[in-house]
């Protein structure tokens, strides 16, 4: 964000966060990738530094805790870029949180990612989806959806329990407020 401080190399504190520290390591870097010094995003872009965002848990106990939670959400949100049964947006936004209070850098490196950054990026400022983001969504729904009831599925009772949940999804979708692309 131009004219934004966290743009700026090292953010608002010279980039190591509250109390000189990022993520437990003095003087970590905001995404491991360095472009002539400057930390740079996924998509070589220079990563905007979010660690005056992150609040460590207290304990290092509760910190590995929500860091293990935080890889898991992550692990879930990839798995639910495949399967369209599983929200991508509901686990990295659980990722981002437990990242928030467990690591600075693995808090910076998520919402610096190309792929995954603008996802939660999008949710937080607007709280709403693109229209081609949900109609991808519904697409793949209903697609995996589909093809799960027509070649997976012999049972009766649970193809109407499938096409129930695709319908509840959908519905679910259908009223997150729609925003125009960027």
């Amino acid at each position: 964000r131009p004219g934004d401080a966290r743009t700026q190399k090292g953010g608002v504190d010279g980039g190591t966060g509250a109390g000189g520290r990022l993520g437990g390591v003095a003087g970590a870097g905001t995404s491991g990738c360095t472009q002539g010094g400057q930390p740079v995003s996924g998509d070589g872009n220079p990563a905007t530094d979010y660690s005056n965002e992150v609040a460590l848990a207290p304990s290092k106990g509760a910190r590995a805790g929500l860091l293990l939670l935080g890889h898991l959400c992550v692990g879930l949100g990839v798995v639910g870029v495949f399967l369209p049964v599983m929200p991508t947006t509901v686990f990295l936004l659980g990722a981002a949180a437990c990242y928030s209070r467990a690591s600075g850098t693995f808090y910076n490196r998520l919402l610096n990612n190309r792929v995954f950054g603008p996802v939660i990026a999008d949710w937080r400022h607007h709280r709403a989806m693109t229209l081609r983001a949900k109609t991808m969504a519904i697409g793949f729904v209903v697609l995996g959806i589909g093809a799960t009831v027509i070649f997976g599925v012999d049972s009766s009772w649970l193809r109407l329990v499938l096409i129930g949940i695709a319908v509840a999804v959908s519905a679910f979708l259908l009223t997150i407020k729609t925003r125009r692309s960027p």
